[in-house]
């Protein structure tokens, strides 16, 4: 469980790098905004369909009898997927997907999924902690959950 802190804890680092490295190129990030804002949606699907492709899906073999899990699962990923494209909560809805399954993988992807997200914010490093620490706390309480469980 020590391995998976880390990971969560350095995966959250991305965001700060981010940040640096847009303070430190500060004329390519407005240059290249609508680049970042694309890189940003598609890590974001790619997270999703990380965690979706991770999951022990009862589906795999496609009976009728699971015909409405498929279904169910289809949806719950393009709910998630919409509420990552159009609304502010990627970091609380990546604590949960990565507490529920934490693959280095995963780590590494919202790692760099920071990095867009830290280039794009226009604030200092304080407001990004407020903005996005929801992900570290709600990581760590579905690792206890799934380690517990």
């Amino acid at each position: 469980m020590i391995i998976e802190i880390i990971a969560l804890l350095v995966s959250y680092s991305g965001v700060f790098i981010g940040k640096y490295l847009s303070n430190a190129a500060k004329e390519e990030v407005k240059d290249g905004k609508n680049y970042l804002l694309v890189f940003k949606k598609s890590l974001a699907f790619l997270i999703l369909s990380y965690f979706f492709f991770l999951m022990e899906w009862p589906i795999k073999m496609f009976p009728l009898e699971n015909m409405f899990l498929l279904f169910y699962d289809l949806f719950t990923f393009f709910v998630i997927l919409m509420v990552l494209m159009f609304l502010d909560y990627d970091y609380a809805i990546f604590g949960v997907l990565f507490g529920l399954n934490p693959a280095f993988l995963m780590a590494f992807l919202i790692f760099i999924y920071g990095f867009p997200t830290g280039s794009l914010m226009k604030d200092n490093y304080f407001k990004i902690l407020e903005k996005t620490w929801i992900y570290v706390l709600l990581g760590l309480i579905f690792l206890i959950i799934g380690n517990t469980f």
